[in-house]
């Protein structure tokens, strides 16, 4: 995802807004080192409780609008403004609207669809604009699209895997699937699928014989692509796997072309 910011859009500078929790504090470290690794820079970060449902506070704090007489001459100038708008001559500070200091052109926030149904709607609120927001795999979600509306549309996220992806290879696992299952079916059932087929795969070569020939097999394998896109084994024994680039166009979530 931030090759794709960074590379491809030629985006430089970003903020993160995490929960403070496991999930939201590993993202948010990953997602820093490789803005940084590419060339960018985070130049605004921001935390909230993993229980929350007001995002006021930290919205405001990202964008320079939490103390806003300490933009003393702008806050004049809108003060001032405000008295004429209102006809009064004396206003409370909630009534001076201050633009808002956005000195980033991304925006990450490692969470699920419920609280970007909240977060984004907020943003708007507060004429954050023309930023283009950043996810995980949780954004992947109808609900993502029914809670965020329209503050959504061009958002950004991945996944391991996307139901209407347009690789041979995932339409043929969804077609099989919906047709024994009834049911369209979840990453699980993708990653399982992927793994059995591999499994067959190899093991149908004559040179497998034992089990430390299918390990020494499986440790060097590389380049395979299944529903859940292209797949390589590393020395650890972890996979490095190719992510579904996300994205929301007019209220749906598609494969970023």
């Amino acid at each position: 995802m931030v090759k794709y910011a960074c590379g491809d859009r030629g985006i430089k500078k970003f903020a993160i807004l995490y929960p403070d929790d496991n999930y939201g504090i590993e993202f948010a470290n990953l997602f820093w080192d490789k803005v940084e690794e590419c060339g960018g820079m985070v130049e605004g970060i921001e935390t909230y409780l993993p229980a929350q449902s007001d995002f006021n506070r930290e919205i405001k704090r990202l964008v320079g609008l939490d103390q806003p007489k300490a933009r003393k001459d702008e806050y004049k100038i809108f003060e001032e403004k405000a008295k004429i708008e209102l006809n009064k001559e004396e206003i409370k500070e909630s009534d001076v609207k201050l633009p808002p200091q956005i000195d980033f052109e991304a925006l990450f926030i490692p969470d699920y669809a419920k609280v970007i149904g909240q977060i984004a709607p907020t943003l708007a609120y507060y004429d954050v604009e023309n930023v283009l927001l950043l996810g995980t795999e949780g954004w992947n979600s109808k609900e993502l699209v029914e809670r965020g509306g329209g503050y959504i549309e061009g958002a950004v996220f991945v996944d391991g895997f996307f139901r209407g992806a347009a690789s041979s290879e995932a339409k043929t696992f969804v077609k099989l699937f919906e047709k024994i299952f009834y049911e369209t079916p979840a990453i699980w059932e993708a990653q399982a699928y992927d793994a059995a087929r591999l499994l067959i795969t190899v093991l149908s070569e004559d040179d497998i014989e034992t089990r430390e020939s299918l390990k020494e097999k499986l440790s060097g394998l590389s380049g395979y692509i299944g529903a859940t896109k292209e797949a390589s084994f590393l020395g650890n024994r972890d996979v490095d796997k190719e992510l579904f680039l996300l994205t929301v166009e007019k209220g749906m979530i598609r494969e970023l072309k």
